[in-house]
This record gives structure tokens, C-alpha cells and sequence, in this order.
């Protein structure tokens, strides 16, 4: 199961999840189909380990498969989205916010 709530995001274990990002810039709608646009997830900010990392698709789409969570114990992480523009420009454009794995009945671990 897939909730988001504000900016803090809750998954359960082992579940895909495609989470669309978009951007405006002063009000409206930004196109950053030229940009690279990351999302990232830490055990909290001050690690310099990724747990998950993935750029989003042209179209704005992060997708977490199962095997990107299968291996996290559940419980609270970190994460926040970053844009780079083509000229090079950086924007946090989610700030660091909940990242939640929640535990699941039907485990499907090596399957």
C-alpha cells in the first residue's frame, strides 16, 4: 500500500510504487523533461548511504520496484527529491521528509 500525506510518504514492504513528481515555478506548471529530477531515501540525513536512489522518467515518474525495499527492516527513514536543471542549477524541490516501510502479512522474499 501506497499513502502519501503531505510530504511524508508511508509504503509497505516489498510493494511497487510509482509516485509522480511535479514541479511549479512561480505558480505554474514547470517542465523539467530536460532536467534530472532524484529521489532519494537514507536512514537520516546525516548518512552517506543511499537505500534508494532513482531518477525520475521523463515524464515525472519515480518507480520503486519491490526488490528496493524487500531488504529495509521496517520502521522510519528519510528522504527528500532533487532537481538539477540542464544549466546546471540544483533545487531541493522536496524538502527531507517521513519515508515509512510498513510491515506486511505476505512476504515474498526471493520470489
Amino acid at each position: 500500500m501506497l499513502k502519501i500525506k503531505g510530504t511524508d510518504i508511508f509504503l509497505t514492504r516489498g510493494d511497487t510504487a510509482r509516485i509522480t513528481i511535479t514541479v511549479s515555478k512561480d505558480g505554474q506548471p514547470y517542465d523539467c523533461s530536460a532536467d534530472t529530477v532524484r529521489f532519494s531515501v537514507k536512514r537520516d540525513p546525516q548518512s552517506a548511504d543511499y537505500l534508494i536512489r532513482k531518477t525520475a522518467s521523463v515524464d515525472g515518474i519515480i518507480y520503486i520496484a519491490p526488490a528496493d525495499t524487500d531488504g529495509l527492516a521496517y520502521g522510519n527513514y528519510v528522504y527528500d527529491v532533487e532537481l538539477t536543471t540542464s544549466g546546471g542549477d540544483v533545487c531541493t524541490v522536496v524538502p527531507p521528509s517521513k519515508f515509512i516501510i510498513g510491515p506486511e502479512v505476505t512476504w515474498a522474499q526471493g520470489i
